[in-house]
Parts: C-alpha cells; structure tokens; sequence
C-alpha cells in the first residue's frame, strides 16, 4: 500500500493557526496610563499691601516679578496597583519689594534688589497612599536694605490685617447659646443612651470586614533641600531724618 505525499499547501495550511486563534492569544497590555501637562506664565504681576486703604496717598510695601509656574500629572494603571506622578515648577524672576511712602507719588525705596527664585515640589502617589514628596528650593543672591519706618510700617500692615479678620463681638453670646441647648438636650438624652448600653453585646462575626484588624501603617519618604546663594543685610536707623547702619552683614 502506498502513502501519497501531501501537498505543500495542506502542510503549511496546517501548521498555522487561522487568524481568529491568533487574535485569541494576543496579550493584553499590563499598563495603562496618561500625562497632563500645564503651563502658566505671568509677566509682571504687582502685589500691594496698603497701610490706610481708605485715603489715596497712603503708604504701601509692593512686590513684583514675573511668574512661570510648570505642572505635570503622569498616571498609570497596571491593573493591580494605581500610581500617579505629580511635579510642580515654580520660577520668580526679578522678584523685588519695595516701599512707597504716597500712592499718589511713585518714587520707589527698595527693601529687596531684584532675585531669581525657584521651588520644585515632587509627590508620588501609590493606590491612594503617598509614598514620596520632594521639596526643592533653590534662591538667587539676596541682597536687602531695611529700615526702622519700614518695619514700623510692616507691622502697621499686619496689625490692620489681623483686625480686619477678627470675629464680630455678636458671635460670641449666639456660641454660649448654643452650646447650652446643645449641652441640655444632651442630658435629657442621657438615660436612653445608659439603656442602650445595658443591651448584650453583639457577637463579631469573623467573616464582617467591619472587625478586621487595622491595616498596618504606610511609611513614606520626604527630602527637602535648600540652597541659597550669598546674603547681604543693611537694617539703618532712620528716625528723625538720620540714615546710619546699624547692622550690617
């Protein structure tokens, strides 16, 4: 009896799988992720700090410098485990304060010679808990000249501040009121509550999540660094029309 030889075509035919059995192992990708990126840029914002607001030539400590702030969130799903990357650039460029001592003339004394600073914050975040954060600071050469009146009208500054955000004096009896009906609906419930207590305790159930033990604590990583440049301070005494330094560093 005879065998006849198959065909190359048949052999091949069998050899490779169809295209549905190999679509069927094709494997499913382990990562899964995504990155936002923001950038913000300000060119010259001005903060002021006024002494009187309510009259035009008051005195005011101003700040200025341009603003370049950089975001980035990296996130990624590996199906058993959720982490997310978090990076924040900040930059200040030409950062300067100085005093005006009338809004109404500009005539600029500065505290603090133009300066570059820049802050770098990093976070990484592990199924919800974080298990790093980095804080880096790094700032340019400070060079800054301070006098009595300007420290003087600092605190004029804060002083007016604080006392524009106390509390009105009202609130304090609508507490003392409160707190008493508060405290007097507590004693009536008190006899209810002792009843409760008196009740058998209910036996745990080993299979209730609400019994199981607490998870053990996650332990995460913090770095700070800063670096500085060199540091120049005049503090000058200026009452009475005099300017003598006093301290220099």
């Amino acid at each position: 009896r005879k065998i006849s030889p198959q065909s190359p075509s048949s052999s091949s035919d069998e050899a490779e799988p169809s295209g549905a059995a190999q679509s069927s192992f094709r494997e499913v990708p382990e990562v899964v992720g995504n990155i936002l990126s923001a950038m913000l840029h300000i060119t010259n914002p001005r903060l002021i700090f006024l002494e009187d607001p309510s009259t035009v030539e008051s005195q005011a400590i101003v700040g200025t410098c341009g603003v370049v702030l950089n975001f980035t969130r990296e996130t990624k799903n590996r199906i058993v485990t959720v982490s997310m990357f978090e990076s924040l650039h900040v930059t200040l460029s030409k950062y300067e304060v100085y005093v005006l001592k009338n809004m109404t003339k500009w005539y600029p004394q500065p505290i603090l010679e133009p300066m570059e600073l820049e802050l770098h914050l990093k976070r990484r975040v592990v199924d919800g808990v974080t298990k790093m954060i980095s804080l880096h600071v790094e700032v340019d050469n400070i060079d800054t000249q301070v006098s009595f009146n300007d420290i003087i009208l600092a605190q004029s500054i804060l002083s007016r501040r604080v006392l524009s955000e106390a509390p009105p004096a009202e609130a304090a009896p609508a507490a003392e009121a409160t707190n008493s009906t508060t405290t007097a609906s507590t004693a009536k419930a008190g006899p209810s509550n002792e009843a409760q207590d008196l009740s058998p305790p209910v036996p745990e159930d080993p299979l209730d999540d609400s019994f199981a033990q607490p998870a053990a604590p996650q332990h995460s990583i913090m770095n700070f660094q800063f670096g500085m440049g060199t540091l120049s301070m005049v503090i000058i005494n200026d009452f009475n029309g005099q300017s003598i330094p006093i301290i220099k560093t």
